[in-house]
C-alpha cells in the first residue's frame, strides 16, 4: 500500500511541477509557488522515507533537479533555484514528520 501510494504520489509531483501553464495561470499561482513546491514535497518526502528510508532524501533530491532542469524545456514553466529550495526543505520536513510518526507509533 505505501509502496503504490509512494509511486502515486512521485508521478503526481512529476504532473504537476511539469505540466506546462497558461499565461493567465502563470499569473494566478505565481503567489502560491512557493507553497504549492513545498507541500507537494512534504507529501513526497513523507512517503519516500516510509518506504526508500535512507535514499528518500536522495531519491527527493534528485527529483528536484530533474523537474527544475526540464522545466527549462515547457511553455509556461521556469527553473528556480528558489522552488528548488523550497522543494529541499519540504522534503526535510516530510522526512522528519515520517521519523515522529515512526516513533511514536
Amino acid at each position: 500500500m505505501r509502496k503504490k501510494l509512494f509511486i502515486t504520489i512521485s508521478v503526481i509531483v512529476l504532473l504537476i511541477t511539469l505540466i506546462p501553464l497558461p499565461k493567465r495561470m502563470q499569473l494566478q499561482t505565481h503567489r502560491w509557488d512557493k507553497a504549492i513546491h513545498f507541500s507537494l514535497f512534504s507529501i513526497l518526502g513523507f512517503f519516500a522515507q516510509a518506504v526508500l528510508s535512507i535514499f528518500a532524501l536522495f531519491y527527493g533530491t534528485i527529483l528536484a533537479i530533474v523537474t527544475e532542469v526540464l522545466q527549462k524545456f515547457i511553455p509556461g514553466r521556469v527553473p528556480d533555484v528558489v522552488d528548488f529550495g523550497s522543494n529541499i526543505m519540504g522534503l526535510i520536513i516530510g522526512t522528519s514528520f515520517w521519523e515522529l510518526v515512526k516513533k511514536r507509533g
